[in-house]
């Protein structure tokens, strides 16, 4: 188990303006914190994972949670997931952008490409004025491509943004959803 108070990975908490490259790993370790993702908590720099898996369950205790990198900064150079799965279950509250493999990406700098998520997506919260964006693959903006997603998605959130795809913005191309979508929400978009 892996866990922090910010930028929590399971291979790499905070990547600065470095490039960063991941290959034909899996973590299995559950992770808990505020900004945390399966391989990659935040990152400014350049990353690429390719032919990775994720099985470990991700809890989010914030605004960014995901089975790969949770948040990409919006001036961060291409960031790039390849030929990799989510396998874990992900958990998040309110005010989240949440993605079986990216979570808030900035912007068209982030590409998921021939990505799975096959781990079921919770969200929840009792606020009845919360927000989040939920999607199967990228929670908020960025470009899916081949991608498919099987995972149950489930929130509660009062205001959500949810796709079996992306939750919120962002490019889909040849991606296939064949994940269940519950939300019990006053408002928002599905």
């Amino acid at each position: 188990k892996v866990s922090g108070k910010e930028y929590v990975g399971g291979f790499v908490g905070y990547v600065s303006s470095h490039l960063t490259y991941i290959d034909y790993s899996r973590n299995t370790g559950n992770i808990v914190g505020p900004k945390v993702g399966g391989f990659v908590g935040v990152t400014y720099g350049k990353v690429t994972i390719d032919h990775s898996i994720n099985d470990g369950d991700i809890s989010g205790l914030g605004s960014y949670t995901a089975g790969f990198i949770s948040c990409i900064n919006k001036n961060a150079p291409t960031v790039n997931v390849k030929n990799s799965a989510n396998r874990g279950k992900i958990t998040a509250g309110d005010e989240s952008d949440v993605g079986g493999i990216l979570g808030a990406t900035g912007g068209s700098n982030a590409v998921a490409t021939n990505c799975e998520n096959y781990g079921e997506i919770l969200v929840e919260s009792t606020d009845s004025s919360s927000i989040a964006n939920v999607g199967g693959i990228i929670g908020n903006y960025g470009t899916a491509k081949n991608c498919r997603n099987y995972g149950n998605i489930t929130t509660s959130i009062a205001s959500p943004h949810v796709g079996g795809i992306a939750g919120y913005g962002g490019h889909a191309e040849r991606c296939i959803n064949k994940g269940t979508i519950t939300a019990n929400a006053k408002g928002g978009q599905i």
